[in-house]
C-alpha cells in the first residue's frame, strides 16, 4: 500500500474522531443589531465556527470589533440611500445573487440573523441547502414587527423566530419569546 493511501486513511480516521464544529452564518450590521447579534454569539461560546456577513457600509465598524475574523461583505438595498430608481430595483437582485454565492460557497449549518433585511436572501438560500434558520427580531420592536420580520414569518423562511418582548410574542403566531438578548 502506498504512503499516500496510508496518509489518507489516517487523515480520515482522525476526522472521524474529531467532530466538525457547527458552522453558524451570522449577520453583523452596525448599530444596535450588532450588539444583539454579538450578545447571542458570545453566549453560544467559542466551540462553533462563526461566518460573519455584513454590508459594505458597515465593514469598517465590524472590522474594528472583529479584527481577527474573516468578514464577508454582501451588498443589500438600503432605504436611506439616495440612489436612482433603477439602482433601487437592481439592488435586491444583486443582493440575492451575492447571498446565493456566499451560502453555496460557505455551506453553513445554521443561518442566524438579528433584524436585518439580509435575512430574507440568506434564509432563502440557506433553506435550499438544508441549513437551519433562526431570526431574532430587534429589541427596538416592541408592539409591531419590522417589515423583514413580517416577510420572514409570511414566507416561513425561519425555523425559529424569536421576539424580545412578551406583547410581541402574543400578537404574532409562530413566534417565541424567551426574554431579551442584551
Amino acid at each position: 500500500m502506498s504512503k499516500a493511501r496510508i496518509y489518507a486513511r489516517n487523515l480520515a480516521a482522525q476526522s472521524a474522531k474529531t467532530p466538525r464544529k457547527l458552522r453558524i452564518l451570522t449577520t453583523m450590521v452596525s448599530g444596535g443589531m450588532l450588539w444583539q447579534a454579538r450578545s447571542v454569539t458570545d453566549r453560544l461560546g467559542d466551540d462553533h465556527e462563526y461566518l460573519l456577513v455584513t454590508a459594505p457600509d458597515d465593514f469598517s465598524g465590524i472590522r474594528f470589533h472583529f479584527p481577527d475574523r474573516k468578514i464577508h461583505v454582501v451588498p443589500f438595498p438600503s432605504s436611506t440611500a439616495l440612489v436612482r430608481w433603477y439602482q433601487k430595483l437592481s439592488a435586491p437582485v444583486t443582493s440575492l445573487w451575492h447571498c446565493a454565492r456566499l451560502v453555496f460557497r460557505l455551506r453553513p449549518d445554521v443561518v442566524f440573523c438579528v433584524g436585518t433585511c439580509l435575512a430574507i436572501p440568506l434564509f432563502f438560500w440557506g433553506r435550499l441547502i438544508g441549513a437551519k434558520t433562526v431570526f431574532v427580531e430587534s429589541i427596538t420592536r416592541v408592539t409591531r414587527m419590522s417589515m423583514t420580520g413580517r416577510l420572514v414569518l409570511f414566507f416561513r423562511l425561519s425555523d425559529r423566530f424569536y421576539v424580545q418582548w412578551p406583547q410581541l410574542g402574543r400578537a404574532y403566531r409562530r413566534t417565541l419569546y424567551r426574554g431579551n438578548v442584551l
